[in-house]
């Protein structure tokens, strides 16, 4: 309707698994396939979670919630992925 024919799948999600990108890209298909919408070119960035700039982002909003403490609390903060 928009005349849209190309699209860039960037799921949320950094690593790829089958129960969240898998079943994303498995409903984007459906859709599509719903819509009789062969003419649609598109592209799935898989992962990314070793992307340097991502890499980095995560790291200064890290470091941002770490400056949140003491120096001494820093020292034996734990952080858990």
């Amino acid at each position: 309707k928009e005349g849209i024919t190309n699209v860039v799948l960037l799921p949320l999600y950094p690593q790829y698994s089958t129960s969240t990108t898998g079943s994303s890209v498995k409903e984007w298909k459906k859709r599509l396939d719903e819509r009789n919408l062969k003419n649609i070119e598109w592209t799935l960035v898989e992962q990314y979670y070793d992307f340097p700039p991502f890499v980095d982002a995560v790291v200064e909003r890290v470091n941002q919630g770490l400056e949140k403490f003491s120096a001494a609390e820093r020292e034996n903060a734990h952080l858990l992925f």
